[in-house]
């Protein structure tokens, strides 16, 4: 009678495989590149974690392979800065991104499981390092995403659920020798996409090291959350149609609500001896009032931040709070959702203000400021 492995036997007879697979691309491609482990300490792991998350297409840092059985130990001990690296206080910002990843998953998936590493598993598309991924082979992508889709299979995690991050392209291109029974990516665009795969679903999402905007983030979130949580993707394009209705109406007319914005204020002040306008095209619109060296600038729309200023302009590391004869004014922003850091006395960004359609936005900015032009 054949004796059933356990999963660190399982894990082992994985990491001998890939190994292998990688050594044979290596001799294919005559490749300089060396390959590294996955990321998380794969040597710890007793039981099906809950999830995986495929946090990009591969590492970047550098990496060195050495044909030896003391390399398979390091393979599956993961990457050696992973215990400096995924901390709980944001210590290392080299890292910052990984941080950015648990903002995206909550609360679809707990902070205790994000954080722990016997509840899920980080890993890449491929181990491969490089600084940049299109400076890879295109085999060894084509060759070795599936020793972690392998890893997949052995893990089983109980949630049933991976989460594909930045590297959605490469499934895309490799769905059907995969063996993925649905693959849905309409909204490829934005960088979503749902696939199943041995009873797993793989939820695509773009890699959190770019900028996003809030509506961006906020679709990320609910495509997340709605694919692990509904049972159809029919049921997912329906829980996602309002948010992508704002994101669709803010990004195609962002640069119109700039415009109508930016042309409305510079009427009304254009008999105004009290403030100083200070324009470039397509950059920003400044207003500053002398009296109390306050300034309205309407960032360019790339930008999309509309801020409220109080303090010496020139120096843009001091902000003085709103003195006690603008406890009205403090009160407007408060109540109106402005926020403050050590820039901005007060700060919005265009896609905070809500509205169906571009002018509906924009007259809602314009309302905002002259009500602040007026409590100044």
């Amino acid at each position: 009678m054949t004796e059933t492995k356990n999963l660190r036997d399982q894990i082992r007879d994985w990491a001998e495989k890939s190994i292998e697979t990688y050594k044979s691309v290596l001799v294919k491609t005559n490749s300089k590149h060396d390959f590294i482990a996955s990321q998380s300490q794969l040597h710890k792991v007793t039981e099906s974690p809950e999830i995986i998350i495929i946090i990009g297409k591969n590492p970047g840092h550098d990496a060195e392979f050495t044909d030896n059985k003391e390399f398979l130990d390091r393979f599956l001990k993961g990457n050696d800065t992973w215990d400096g690296r995924n901390n709980k206080r944001k210590i290392d910002g080299r890292w910052q991104y990984w941080q950015n990843i648990k903002t995206y998953l909550l609360p679809t998936f707990t902070k205790d499981l994000l954080e722990d590493d016997n509840k899920r598993i980080l890993t890449n598309a491929t181990f491969f390092c490089s600084s940049s991924p299109a400076k890879l082979p295109p085999c060894a992508y084509k060759e070795t995403i599936e020793c972690t889709l392998n890893l997949v299979d052995v893990l089983k995690p109980s949630k049933n659920v991976v989460i594909c991050m930045g590297a959605s392209d490469y499934f895309r291109l490799f769905k059907d020798k995969f063996g993925f029974t649905e693959y849905h990516d309409e909204y490829s665009s934005e960088g979503l996409f749902y696939g199943i795969r041995n009873g797993v679903k793989y939820i695509g999402m773009p890699h959190p090291s770019g900028w996003h905007s809030k509506l961006e983030n906020l679709l990320i979130k609910k495509f997340v959350e709605f694919s692990f949580k509904l049972n159809s993707f029919e049921e997912v394009k329906s829980g996602l149609e309002p948010y992508l209705k704002s994101f669709f109406v803010f990004e195609k007319g962002k640069k119109e609500i700039y415009d109508i914005v930016v042309e409305r204020i510079s009427k009304q002040f254009s008999g105004n001896q009290d403030a100083k306008s200070n324009s470039k095209p397509n950059s920003s619109v400044k207003f500053v009032f002398e009296n109390f060296e306050l300034c309205i600038i309407l960032n360019d729309y790339d930008k999309r931040l509309i801020g409220l200023r109080h303090g010496p302009f020139w120096d843009k590391n001091y902000v003085s709070p709103l003195v006690e004869n603008h406890i009205e004014l403090a009160k407007y922003i408060s109540d109106k959702g402005y926020k403050s850091n050590k820039w901005w006395t007060a700060y919005k960004h265009f896609e905070d203000y809500l509205g169906d359609s571009t002018s509906e936005i924009a007259d809602n900015i314009v309302r905002d400021l002259d009500v602040m032009i007026k409590l100044l």
